[in-house]
């Protein structure tokens, strides 16, 4: 009997780290879904096994495929970002061929 609070303490952990883990990789609509059918449906869970099986591919596919837009969504960002950093003025490759003295007199000493 004293080993309930330890065993209770231990299931908390790792449900609290499962529920992390499935939190970060969009995981926790299939894990609901891994834990309420058998729980809550077991009849209709035996009799619609396929329908089960393909209801459970058909969220993994979304949660990969939400992964694919987030990569896309994050590899455009930061194109975005580069290109804004990297614009460069026309006009800056022109003032680098003037000779300094050409500078001065326009009113750019450097």
């Amino acid at each position: 009997m004293q080993y309930v609070p330890i065993f209770i303490l231990l299931l908390m952990i790792v449900l609290n780290l499962m529920f992390k883990f499935t939190s970060i990789f969009r995981l926790t609509v299939p894990l609901l879904y891994a834990i309420i059918v058998p729980v809550f449906f077991p009849d209709w869970l035996h009799k619609n096994e396929t329908l089960v099986t393909v209801i459970w591919f058909v969220l993994i596919g979304l949660v990969i495929l939400s992964w694919f837009v987030t990569i896309r969504k994050r590899i455009m960002h930061k194109r975005q970002t580069h290109q804004s950093k990297t614009v460069h003025n026309p006009y800056d490759k022109a003032d680098d061929a003037i000779s300094p003295s050409s500078r001065a007199q326009r009113g750019r000493p450097f």
